[in-house]
């Protein structure tokens, strides 16, 4: 048996004894709620990221003030030795009441393992605004760029010129160039 101290970093107050009893299950006792999820990919990695709520068991049965924890594997390597998208058809599934995730693809069987944790959250909107930023966006960065997006952090290779409006400078500089040679 192995006896651990257990608190609700959300108040700091809380703090009781727990204990495992070898097949994963502690007393007292952990209520995970599965709240979001946010899953994307850039060119090179996918990322997948599970929101749960946490509550403690206290001391007479009842569950405390939660916390909101963060769970993922992190980014994953996109691409296979061979460069094909290993995540094409694999479906990536958080666990509704435990911090696990469910790997398929189809036609083959599921695999399911643990999510590893990541950060604690006092709130559920500071949980929920870390899930929204732990995805990167794809996008355009080149501000020179006709599709730029402000909103991306990552660059995805999509940035187009702005050849026109390059074009339409250069008239206007050689024309100008010209009136002022003109005079």
């Amino acid at each position: 048996m192995i006896i651990m101290v257990f608190g609700n970093l959300s108040t700091g107050v809380q703090i009781f004894e727990g204990s495992q009893d070898g097949q994963g299950n502690w007393r007292p006792d952990l209520k995970y709620t599965l709240v979001d999820t946010a899953e994307g990919k850039s060119l090179t990695d996918y990322y997948a990221y599970g929101l749960y709520k946490v509550e403690f068991e206290n001391t007479d049965g009842t569950f405390g003030e939660p916390e909101w924890r963060m769970y993922s594997e992190g980014p994953q390597n996109l691409l296979d030795d061979d460069g094909n998208d290993k995540f094409e058809g694999l479906t990536y599934t958080f666990g509704q009441d435990s911090p696990t995730v469910t790997l398929q693809r189809a036609g083959n069987d599921a695999f399911e393992g643990g999510a590893p944790y990541i950060a604690t959250y006092t709130t559920e909107e500071d949980g929920k605004e870390a899930l929204a930023n732990s995805v990167p966006k794809m996008g355009c960065r080149d501000p020179s760029a006709s599709n730029y997006d402000y909103k991306a952090t990552i660059d995805d290779g999509t940035c187009s010129s702005n050849e026109g409006s390059n074009m339409l400078m250069y008239v206007l500089a050689a024309v100008g160039i010209g009136a002022v040679v003109l005079m």
